[in-house]
């Protein structure tokens, strides 16, 4: 990582744009994949400004700028560029596939539901990727929109495909479509698909993102608030599904002790809790970085192994890599002091 700095601060070499090209994909993508770090938005802008200057029309250009857009906050241009990415290139199309998926939450976030649905019917009419996982978020999309005709009706024409459709790679499931497949069974048994969307923005590292512009955050726990006291049930994984929700969004706008009290809920039901298994150790890293942030370094990383004890729930190895981060870097920051 040291020689790729240094190489980058040499224009008018050959390698000169692969490195930041590779230093860009590592700020803008990979860290909120793996949870290893905030990127460096001072960097990345450095780095940007001679390849938008060389390469003004280059669609990996544009969608690495559209992403620092979007990781900064400014969602409609990220939408600008990432839409110019599209325009100027033809040939590669499982480039302009990546492009409707960033769409796809840019819109989310702006809570433009439609549009947001609009870009999962076309992932799911042209890429081939993941059909299931393509028709379950083009279902609670629908789902989130209540000016949908039938919405009910569609939305479950669409969940009753997912099981269907999922894929094996020598006869294991794909973690993704099996969580998606899990949702839809339930949604098909109960009826009820609460906070679906705001979930997988969640489970996708979405909210990472919203830490940037928290004038976003607000409007998304309103609406998560008039939600749960429209429809609330006695169901204790739904109503753990709506605390995390609830207290990730509450740490992120700097409410740390309300936050707080969301996680340390949802671990009392831990034994109660079924269905959403994955929400207790999700929590559980939450909780540890609420600690992080209210300076008890050591409440953090105890929190963060007992994260790591929880076994065989759904998509158990993202939140291993975010675990795994969380505790390099408070070792890294112990070992400083």
């Amino acid at each position: 990582m040291e020689e790729l700095h240094l190489a980058s601060q040499i224009e008018g070499t050959l390698r000169h744009p692969i490195v930041c090209l590779s230093l860009l994909s590592w700020h803008l993508i990979a860290v909120f994949f793996i949870g290893a770090s905030d990127p460096d938005i001072g960097l990345c802008e450095r780095l940007m400004r001679p390849l938008t200057i060389k390469y003004p029309n280059g669609a990996i250009i544009l969608f690495l700028k559209a992403r620092l857009h979007l990781i900064k906050g400014d969602i409609d241009n990220a939408i600008y560029f990432y839409g110019k990415s599209i325009s100027v290139q033809d040939t590669y199309k499982q480039f302009h596939h990546v492009c409707w998926w960033e769409l796809l939450f840019a819109y989310c976030y702006l809570k433009k539901w439609d549009r947001a649905a609009n870009n999962a019917k076309k992932l799911l009419d042209e890429s081939k990727w993941s059909r299931c996982c393509y028709t379950y978020m083009l279902g609670i999309l629908i789902n989130a929109d209540r000016s949908v005709p039938k919405r009910t009706d569609t939305v479950r024409i669409l969940l009753e495909r997912v099981p269907q459709i999922r894929h094996r790679i020598a006869g294991k499931s794909i973690p993704v479509e099996k969580f998606c497949a899990r949702k839809s069974e339930r949604f098909l048994k109960h009826g009820r698909l609460f906070f679906a969307h705001y979930e997988f923005l969640y489970f996708w590292n979405g909210f990472s993102i919203l830490s940037t512009n928290k004038a976003l955050v607000g409007p998304i726990l309103e609406d998560i608030e008039a939600e749960w006291e429209f429809a609330a049930t006695d169901d204790k994984d739904d109503e753990c599904l709506y605390l995390l929700l609830k207290g990730v969004t509450l740490k992120i706008m700097g409410k740390l002790y309300e936050a707080e009290l969301c996680f340390l809920k949802i671990m009392e039901y831990e034994r109660i809790v079924t269905d959403f298994s994955y929400i207790v150790p999700n929590a559980c890293f939450e909780l540890a970085m609420t600690r992080q942030s209210l300076g008890s370094p050591d409440q953090a990383l105890s929190l963060l192994q007992r994260a790591l004890t929880y076994r065989g729930y759904s998509l158990e190895t993202k939140l291993h890599f975010r675990i795994q981060a969380a505790m390099e870097a408070l070792n890294n920051a112990n070992s400083t002091e």
